[in-house]
């Protein structure tokens, strides 16, 4: 494939901080030509420049915009109007919205009031069309020729102002977009399906474009998981504490360091790190001294805390027996279905046909070259799974095969051109078991 020319841009555009500007750039794009339900030249291309590695939270420090030759790019300070971002946000509700890595930015864009009617994402394309090399990067330098520094995508996106060289590293995020979608949507199109011996003819003739579409679809519908119960379980080494004292103390420091993160809104580990935490869970430091003997208290970016640690020990310490939290978190099981984390002994032969699924799926995704996980997401699979051969199979017996798949993936929300695909795959599991199939 011949390198292509990167877009012209005269001159890095200001950064647009005020929510009349915002506004401004909302009705440029809502003049833009075109149908914007229909027309690929009214798609709004986004990225969002985040600083987790430095603030608490994962909002947007900078959005980049751009829609089509002489309409955008913009750059778009989403802090500096408190996080209101205006008519802006309708606008990128009205429009199809095209990222990279949708999972990735699109709950920042949703904090700011976007609702998506329709979304594009490159990185999900890339995935219906191959089952590697997926980055934003690789996609540009593969179909355009154009080698994309990335040297800033850690840095601290919080900072006032930004340099020139980072808002023009932000801008080739976007500004390669609408080639680089034009290009990949016409491969979906185009690119054959290969499928294993095994599958029907009619299965060759999938198109990969349907697949995509039928995955944005659910995309537009995705909403990211609430926080989950005791997020301080999370400290890295924590399992090498010894009691529930310990881990009554490990989980007083990490409340401590959270409310101070969310307060002072920094990143916590720049507050002290999971190991400095378990390391005084475990040593049990009672006085500002013995605490500030351990790494990272003393040297913390937010001056001051010691004492806010050190009382957070003793409360840990003064909890009764039966306030300790277990070592272990409790299981989610149920008597009708045990974690599949557990069906190797609780299940073994749910595990196994999950085990025979898995390889099933592993040659098709080779085969005809799409993303395993695009093909089918694990936590489907396992839904299909225990329908099939859990505890509670019974329920199943004497149904077709074929029914099963359909409605347990479907329930799990499967896309129709998913559950054809895979159903061949899966069928052959169920005889690699001598469960029954075909």
């Amino acid at each position: 494939m011949s390198p292509r020319q990167p877009p012209h841009t005269s001159a890095v555009p200001r950064v647009l901080d005020r929510v009349d500007e915002f506004a401004d750039v909302a009705a440029r794009v809502d003049a833009a030509p075109g149908d914007p339900a229909a027309d690929a030249s009214a798609i709004i291309y986004a990225d969002v420049e985040r600083a987790s590695s430095y603030r608490y939270d994962e909002r947007a420090f900078l959005i980049q915009l751009h829609v089509a030759e002489g309409i955008g790019p913009w750059l778009v300070d989403p802090e500096a109007g408190g996080g209101d971002i205006g008519e802006l946000a309708g606008a990128l509700s009205r429009h199809p919205v095209c990222l990279h890595a949708c999972r990735a930015d699109l709950p920042s864009l949703l904090e700011l009031g976007m609702v998506p009617s329709a979304l594009h994402d490159t990185e999900i394309a890339a995935k219906v069309l191959s089952t590697e090399g997926f980055s934003l990067g690789h996609l540009v330098e593969s179909y355009l020729g154009v080698h994309m520094a990335k040297e800033y995508s850690r840095a601290d996106w919080s900072r006032r102002p930004l340099p020139a060289a980072w808002l023009e590293y932000a801008l080739e995020d976007v500004v390669f977009m609408p080639e680089l979608l034009t290009m990949l949507l016409e491969d979906t199109e185009t690119v054959p399906i290969d499928v294993p011996d095994y599958y029907p003819e009619s299965l060759a003739g999938e198109s990969r474009a349907q697949l995509y579409a039928e995955l944005m679809e659910q995309m537009v519908q995705w909403r990211p998981n609430p926080p989950g119960k005791d997020r301080w379980r999370r400290l890295s080494k924590l399992s090498t504490l010894r009691s529930p004292r310990e881990y009554a103390r490990a989980r007083e420091l990490w409340s401590v360091r959270e409310e101070i993160a969310a307060r002072e809104d920094i990143a916590p580990h720049r507050i002290v790190r999971d190991a400095s935490i378990v390391e005084a869970a475990h040593r049990d430091p009672r006085s500002f001294d013995k605490l500030a003997a351990i790494r990272g208290f003393a040297d913390s970016e937010v001056k001051g805390v010691i004492p806010r640690f050190v009382a957070a020990i003793k409360e840990a310490d003064a909890l009764g027996t039966k306030q300790l939290p277990p070592r272990k978190v409790p299981h989610t099981d149920t008597p009708d279905r045990p974690s599949h984390r557990f069906w190797k002994t609780k299940a073994p032969g749910a595990n196994a046909l999950l085990g025979a699924a898995r390889e099933r799926l592993a040659e098709v995704s080779d085969i005809a070259r799409i993303e395993m996980q695009t093909l089918l997401s694990s936590a489907m699979l396992r839904e299909w799974v225990w329908a099939a051969a859990g505890t509670n199979a019974a329920t199943t017996r004497g149904v077709d095969p074929r029914e099963v798949i359909s409605t347990s993936l479907s329930a799990a929300g499967a896309s129709p051109w998913q559950i054809r695909f895979v159903t061949p795959a899966l069928l052959g599991a169920l005889d690699d078991e001598g469960i029954g199939g075909e």
